[in-house]
Parts: C-alpha cells; sequence; structure tokens
C-alpha cells in the first residue's frame, strides 16, 4: 500500500491551500491561546494613552493620518482583532508571494508552492503577535497586493496598482524594497527585446515611484523630533549595507559562473541570486538606522531565549529566505532532499512552536502580576512603585525586559489609577514625583512547565513600604 506524501504539493498549477493551511495552523495556531494579551509598546500606544495622544504618537511616527484612524474605527485597540487580523494577513501572504511567482513564470509550479508555504512559516518576526506590529503588517499585506496587481494583463489595474503602492509606503523600509517588482520588470523586458516587444519598457518607471513618496511624505507628515535620530541614515549602517550588497554579488557572479561550467543549474542560480538579494534590499533600512549590525544580531533571531523585540527587523526577509532555502535544497527529486525538505518544515514547527510558549508564559505571568496588583492594598495606595522582576525573568518572552510603560499599563489595568514605575537601582533622589514610596518584587510559585500545563503563572508579590531618599 502507498501513502500520499503530505508534504509535497500537487503540481497541478494551483495553491495548495489543505497543505499550506495544515501547516500554518500547526506552526502559527498557538498564538489563540493569548489573544487578548498586550506586549511591549501595546501598553503605551494602545492602553494608557488617551485618543489625541495616540493620535499625536502615530503622526509622530511619520505616518499618514489614515494610519490611526483605520486602526481607531476598525480595530478599536481591541487586542483579539489586532492578533487576528495579523494572523490571517500572514496566511494571505503566503497565497500573494505564490501569485507573483506564478506571474513571473520562471519556475515550476511546485518550486512556486514550495515557496510560498515556506514563507509563511519561517520562524521569523516572532514580534508580529504584539498590537503594535500590526500597521507594518498590513503595509507590507498592502505591498504584496500592489505587487500582484503590478503584474497583471489589464493596463487598469496596472494602474491602479501604483496608488496601491503608495498606501504601502508608510512603513519605509518598503521603499527599498520596491526595487524587486522593479527588477522583475526590467528582467520580463529584457526576456521581450529579443521578440521586438516592449510591453513591459514603461514598468520601468515604477523604481521612481518609491523617492517621489520618500520625498513628498517627509513634507506632508514630518517626524516629531525626538524621532528624527531614530529614523535618520546612519553612515556607518550605509557602509554595512553596501557590503552586504558587495557579497551578495559576489556570491551571484560565482554562482553564474559555477552555472558556466555546467554544475548549478540554471534556476537554482536565479533562486539563490535572488534570495539573497532580496534580504539584502528588506534589510537596507534596517542596516542605515544602526540594526542587524552583525552576525551575532542575525543569529539571536533563532534563540528562543534572545531577540528580545528585535526580530520586527525581519519583516521583509520571508520573501527572500524561502526562494534561497528552496534554491539551496534544489529540486525535490531524491529521497535525499526530501528529507532535507521536512527537516527544514520541523525546524520551523520546533522553532515557531518554542517562540510562541514563551510569549505564551509571557502572557500568563502579566494575567498574574495584574490580579496580584488588584488584590494588593498597599499597591493601590503607592504612588511611585518601585518593581523588582529579576526572579520572574525566565517567564520574559525572547528574553525580553519589561519597559516601565508597560508595568504603568498594567498597574491602571489593575488599580484604576496611573502611577509611576521605577527599577530597583535607579531612584533618582533629585526628582520628588520619581522617590517611590513602595517596593514589590515578583516572585513565580510555579515553574514553566507547570504554568503551561496549568494555564497559571502563579506570581507572588512582596510589598514593602519604603523610603529611600530619607
Amino acid at each position: 500500500m502507498q501513502f500520499k506524501n503530505p508534504l509535497k504539493p500537487k503540481p497541478n498549477g494551483q495553491y495548495p491551500w489543505r497543505l499550506a493551511g495544515f501547516l500554518y495552523l500547526l506552526t502559527w495556531g498557538p498564538i489563540v491561546l493569548f489573544l487578548q494579551t498586550r506586549f511591549w509598546d501595546d501598553w503605551y500606544v494602545f492602553y494608557t494613552q488617551n485618543s489625541v495622544d495616540a493620535k499625536k504618537w502615530w503622526n509622530g511616527e511619520g505616518f499618514p493620518p489614515y494610519v490611526y484612524e483605520v486602526q481607531r474605527i476598525v480595530l478599536r485597540s481591541n487586542p483579539i482583532a489586532y492578533h487576528l487580523v495579523s494572523f490571517i494577513i500572514y496566511f494571505i501572504l503566503g497565497w500573494l508571494t505564490f501569485r507573483i511567482l506564478t506571474k513571473y513564470q520562471y519556475f515550476a509550479t511546485e518550486t512556486n508552492q514550495r515557496i510560498a508555504i515556506l514563507s509563511s512559516i519561517l520562524p521569523i518576526n516572532s514580534a508580529r503577535v504584539s498590537m503594535i506590529m500590526l500597521p507594518y503588517t498590513i503595509s507590507l499585506f498592502v505591498f504584496m497586493i500592489a505587487w500582484n496587481m503590478w503584474l497583471s494583463k489589464r493596463k487598469f489595474v496596472v494602474a491602479a496598482s501604483l496608488f496601491v503602492f503608495l498606501f504601502s509606503f508608510y512603513t519605509w523600509s518598503l521603499i527599498p524594497f520596491l526595487i524587486l517588482p522593479a527588477a522583475g520588470s526590467l528582467a520580463m523586458y529584457l526576456r521581450e527585446v529579443p521578440r521586438k516587444q516592449f510591453r513591459n519598457m514603461p514598468r520601468l518607471l515604477l523604481i521612481l515611484l518609491a523617492p517621489a513618496y520618500y520625498f513628498i511624505s517627509n513634507r506632508l507628515w514630518p517626524l516629531a523630533p525626538e524621532r528624527l535620530d531614530y529614523f535618520t541614515p546612519q553612515i556607518n549602517g550605509l557602509i554595512r549595507a553596501v557590503l552586504f550588497f558587495i557579497l551578495c554579488l559576489v556570491f551571484s557572479l560565482w554562482l553564474y559562473s559555477q552555472q558556466r561550467m555546467g554544475r548549478v543549474a540554471p534556476n537554482r542560480v536565479v533562486l539563490l541570486s535572488t534570495g539573497v538579494f532580496a534580504v539584502a534590499f528588506g534589510s537596507v533600512a534596517y542596516f542605515a538606522s544602526g540594526r542587524l549590525v552583525d552576525l551575532s544580531e542575525w543569529l539571536s533571531f533563532l534563540v528562543p531565549n534572545k531577540s528580545d523585540w528585535s526580530s520586527r527587523s525581519q519583516l521583509l526577509h520571508g520573501f527572500g529566505l524561502s526562494l534561497f532555502i528552496v534554491g539551496v535544497i534544489g529540486e525535490v527529486d531524491s529521497a535525499l532532499k526530501r528529507i532535507a525538505y521536512r527537516s527544514v518544515i520541523g525546524f520551523c514547527v520546533l522553532l515557531n512552536f518554542s517562540f510562541l510558549s514563551g510569549y505564551l508564559l509571557d502572557s500568563l505571568k502579566q494575567k498574574s502580576v495584574i490580579k496580584a496588583f488588584s488584590e494588593s492594598e498597599l499597591v493601590h495606595e503607592s504612588k511611585v512603585i518601585m518593581i523588582d522582576d529579576s526572579l520572574a525573568l525566565p517567564f520574559n518572552a525572547r528574553g525580553r525586559g519589561v519597559r516601565s510603560y508597560e508595568w504603568v499599563g498594567m498597574l491602571l489595568r489593575a488599580t484604576g489609577d496611573v502611577k509611576t514605575v521605577v527599577y530597583k537601582g535607579y531612584i533618582d533622589c533629585s526628582s520628588k514625583e520619581n522617590v517611590p514610596d513602595l517596593s514589590v518584587t515578583i516572585y513565580p510559585q510555579n515553574g514553566r512547565l507547570v504554568a503551561q500545563m496549568t494555564m497559571n503563572a502563579k506570581m507572588v508579590l512582596q510589598t514593602r513600604v519604603i523610603a529611600p531618599c530619607s
């Protein structure tokens, strides 16, 4: 009796929805266990701020006004809505990737299917679990829709795609990423030249859309003064970006030399070269802003108890990495390659499970701490609280630290009052408003495994009235 291989997409020209859905649910499905949780900046942006301050914050980040208004009207700062929309979008992104690859007609259908499925389950950008990342996710989603429209055979759809591209550029890292569809149009144009067909020649002007948006948006929606340094390109970062592109170019030239000697198949050369350049163009903005500094930072993205929220720098890496991985494996025509493909999928599932387990623990910790805050009379009476969270750090997802504004948000939810939070060892006696009158130490009563099995982190507070500056 022969059994069908559940991990082998059907070469029928269609997107394998069942297989893609099964693997996606297996990989990212555990997010449904903490749909109501706020992480990181979520507490500040979506909970402690009023509507006026929130609108000012979004505008100060250089976002067009509609980014805030859509969130306010449609999502209403509801964590469940943010998490579910993000969950759905990343699944659809796999299908959009398949559609784009299919329209270029460079690779076999089965190759396109593998790339698309892999792009949706890669263990990257785990920071997507935070509400604050959804606007960037939507930006990428709109960009991929525009790219799909750009490759349409209907002139009206192609023209409309230019406006859709513009709506995606509020995430500035997508501006250099536009080189990918522009380069695709160039490749299609060069392929037509021998046949005296120039239908794709006007499409080469697409590349002008990105710098036009950048300069116009800077004047229409300027950054807040305190955010200028963060978004201003750094010389060292730009140098690293150039070096990375040179490395990609050398790698691609070496691949083509191997192809000419018959050692590497042409389709693998295109997959590998396009993959590394896609990662490069998806990293330019992060290089320029001083992130993705060295190899250790890239490797930390794969370590469950590292990275903090830095994995957000991987927002645009899915497309390039999936191309590269499929290019490394090549056409699955042997038992060894089938094992390699399954191993990659298994690695993605296990690593994402580890990441999401960490976020679940983080969620359980927050829930337990908020309950403990609400039951403490001293916490209710205090105005400035010094928090020692060192004993509960193993419950923090991705080795992250809990910011002071997160504690402020949790205390507001627990007590209904806005309180000031300082950390142990960071007391400024020159500022009376920031001198703590209560010390709170957080102790976990359950281990990580027990907490997950019982869905209860069981955090206990040790409180002590203090006067450190008397």
